[in-house]
């Protein structure tokens, strides 16, 4: 009996562990099928998610479809505007229909361009420096010249002469590092602000003489090592600077300078035509066949610390060697007859300050390669205008210029006592011409030169 009652509390036992096994199971089963429901409801609510928000994305990229083409239609609407205005009813301040008026007062526009003067400058420079090539730089170039007129117009001193200054540092002439690629450009640009507008440079204009300075020099530093032939040159000479076949020294009819020859830039050619010698303290004869700062093939050429020149501005200097360069070079003095008044006083001291740059140092003393051609155009600007200006005006005019000609006459250089000497001879010979009442004002300064 005992046996028996232990055998069923086993099984029971047994029944009691099976069954609560199969509880364990169903449990374990209802709580996955919980987590997988979870999981899939989860799932889903990212799906929609995920829906309503690709959803509002195209929403969004036709909205913005939908915004351009309502640009491009006020655009269009804008321009249909302006193309079918009636002119008359644009500036008659009696129209009401007209969305657009003319604006004839200078005021209005002179704070916009006065506030938008330091972005347009920086504007301007950036996309000049950027340019790959001398087509890039035409815009912001002429961008910059339209922009400094305009100024001018509006009475806007700083900015004009901010624009002056960047049209003036574009061509990079004299840079140690060699004129960009666009310089030609810049140069260009240039050259038409000084021939062509008038009244707009003011007291740019010693910044505008001197780059024209250094455009003669640079024409020299080419004539020096052969880039360029020299002015005036129908055939060629056998020079050192021209020869064609390197050569370690001087040419065979062409003894070595004692001294790095002194020149007055390409515009004294007509040394090497006359065929005239002169002699150097310390050192005998040479033939000016370089007159230039820069030497043949005989010395070292030097041009703003180097001693070669790159591809811009060989090419440069090759048209200043062509009739069209020395033309437009000639006509920045030549049209200074259209200045006024008072401008043309302001041009005179400015290319007096040039000329006095190249023949003296900035201690006075004498400079070991002085130029003449900015005293040559003086002279030449005196003779202009000295005959056909009003006297209180040519007075002014010829007694700025026949300063500088008086000291130069005395300088220890004998070619530049020459050029000076010669230019107050031209301009004392048409003053006198002009009538006899202008005889003292035309014969003073040799009195003082014959002093000096």
């Amino acid at each position: 009996g005992a046996g028996a009652g232990a055998g069923a509390g086993g099984t029971q036992k047994k029944n009691a562990a099976a069954d609560g096994a199969a509880e364990d199971a169903a449990s374990t089963r209802r709580r996955d099928s919980k987590a997988l429901k979870e999981a899939k409801e989860a799932a889903a609510a990212a799906v929609d998610e995920l829906a309503k928000s690709l959803n509002l994305g195209w929403k969004r990229r036709d909205a913005a479809a939908v915004a351009d083409a309502a640009s491009e239609e006020v655009l269009r609407e804008t321009r249909g505007l302006f193309e079918n205005a009636d002119p008359s009813s644009v500036s008659s301040s009696s129209s009401s229909s007209s969305a657009f008026h003319a604006a004839s007062e200078p005021g209005l526009a002179r704070p916009m361009l006065e506030a938008a003067a330091a972005p347009l400058l920086r504007a301007l420079e950036g996309a000049y420096h950027a340019a790959d090539d001398a087509a890039h730089a035409a815009l912001p170039l002429e961008c910059a010249r339209a922009s400094l007129r305009l100024s001018a117009e509006l009475r806007l001193p700083k900015l004009r002469d901010d624009l002056a200054a960047f049209l003036t540092s574009a061509p990079g002439l004299g840079d140690a590092r060699g004129m960009a690629p666009q310089g030609g450009e810049a140069v260009t640009t240039l050259l038409q602000l000084a021939t062509v507008d008038t009244g707009v440079l003011s007291n740019s204009w010693r910044a505008v003489l001197e780059t024209v300075s250094r455009l003669d020099e640079l024409h020299a530093a080419a004539i020096g090592v052969g880039a360029a032939p020299p002015p005036n040159a129908e055939t060629p000479t056998p020079t050192v600077a021209a020869e064609s076949e390197p050569s370690p020294g001087p040419g065979p009819t062409t003894p070595a300078p004692a001294t790095p020859p002194r020149g007055g830039g390409a515009s004294d050619s007509k040394r090497r035509d006359k065929g005239a010698k002169k002699t150097r303290a310390g050192g005998g004869d040479d033939d000016d066949v370089v007159s230039s700062p820069a030497m043949g093939r005989g010395g070292a050429m030097s041009y703003a610390g180097r001693s070669t020149l790159n591809p811009a501005e060989i090419e440069l200097a090759r048209w200043l060697s062509s009739a069209a360069g020395r033309d437009v070079l000639d006509r920045v003095f030549a049209e200074s007859a259209r200045l006024d008044s008072d401008e043309i006083v302001v041009y005179v001291r400015a290319l007096a300050d040039v000329a006095r740059a190249e023949l003296w140092a900035r201690d006075g003393g004498a400079k070991y390669q002085p130029r003449t051609f900015s005293l040559r155009k003086l002279a030449v600007v005196s003779a202009i205008n000295t005959t056909t200006r009003a006297r209180l005006v040519w007075q002014r005019v010829w007694a700025v210029a026949s300063d500088v000609l008086v000291a130069a006459s005395a300088h220890a250089d004998p070619w530049v006592a020459s050029a000076a000497a010669e230019g107050l001879g031209e301009t004392a010979a048409r003053l006198l011409r002009r009538g006899i009442e202008r005889g003292d004002d035309a014969l003073r300064p040799f009195l003082v030169a014959y002093g000096a």
